[in-house]
């Protein structure tokens, strides 16, 4: 078992969540920072890289924005409402074991679950705009900011659309099956299809108020990925969010941007103003506030 070791003044700081990738430490009420376990780690390479592309544009106000990147770490725009996956859970009764939610205690509200679903999209769409796929679009990577506007974040499985998609457990992507030919039992080549499923699950949560198949018994997560494979998907309604839904996961937006304008016009109309992105005059300040924190050596051991 490898030992994870901290710099001892980041240790002062709250920390918010630990992955394979990297443990997210709270600075302050506008930054966190994401430390890498593994300044080799492929995933922490490709975030990087990718915000350094994203620096390069105009920025998009529905992904979160990276002020500030070194070899060991990524200084983020803090999210004080923390993940979507948090809120939901907030609101469930798990199995003693934790793996099924037996019962939903309370439901998203009807305008929240539009702007969330409206703000997932058009951060999915920027993306496409720029040859990408997000590749790991789920509840926890879904953050949320003082005034409940969503951000997409977590950029260590971004992939260039057309490539190869690497996939995710279920019911984030599917396993294509004899409809795909050739590509039948792959998870086929990043793109609309492969970002489309996974925001159609996201939605299927913010409806439900849990994942698909999440309130079912399973012995493993062999048989949903099988289910989805042979597109067999949990029971839909005769609704707007379920039509969508079942359009996403049938893979029937040809582009996300596609999928972005009718959220827009169908929730909202095509003059609902949008969010706008922090300002470069703010992101500057908070830039010379990480650089500062880097330089009196928060990031490295004594």
């Amino acid at each position: 078992m490898r030992i994870i070791k901290i710099p001892p003044r980041l240790t002062c700081y709250e920390l918010l969540s630990g992955g394979a990738v990297g443990w997210v430490y709270k600075i302050n009420d506008h930054i966190a920072v994401k430390y890498t376990t593994d300044p080799d780690s492929e995933g922490f390479r490709k975030e990087v890289a990718f915000f350094d592309i994203l620096e390069k544009h105009e920025p998009c106000p529905d992904i979160i924005q990276s002020f500030l990147r070194v070899p060991q770490g990524n200084f983020l725009a803090f999210m004080s409402c923390g993940s979507l996956h948090e809120r939901l859970e907030a609101h469930q009764r798990r199995s003693d074991d934790g793996i099924r939610v037996e019962q939903v205690t309370g439901a998203v509200p009807e305008n929240l679950i539009k702007q969330w679903f409206t703000e997932l999209c058009n951060a999915a769409a920027w993306l496409e705009h720029l040859g990408y796929g997000h590749g790991d679009i789920r509840p926890p990577n879904l953050l949320l900011d003082s005034q409940e506007h969503l951000k997409l974040a977590d950029f260590d499985c971004i992939t260039p659309i057309g490539t190869p998609s690497e996939g995710a457990a279920p019911p984030w992507a599917r396993i294509l099956g004899p409809e795909a030919g050739s590509e039948a039992g792959t998870f086929g080549l990043c793109g609309p299809r492969t970002e489309q499923f996974a925001i159609g699950s996201v939605l299927y949560c913010l409806t439900r108020g849990h994942e698909p198949f999440e309130m079912e018994k399973f012995d493993d997560l062999a048989e949903q990925v099988t289910l989805l494979q042979r597109m067999e998907f949990p029971q839909l309604l005769d609704d707007p969010f379920d039509s969508i839904i079942e359009r996403c996961w049938k893979g029937q937006f040809a582009l996300l941007h596609h999928l972005s304008r009718e959220a827009q016009s169908l929730f909202y109309g095509n003059d609902q103003p949008r969010q706008p992105a922090l300002t470069s005059e703010y992101c500057s300040s908070r830039q010379s506030e990480c650089q500062h924190l880097v330089d009196s050596g928060l990031l490295i051991f004594d």
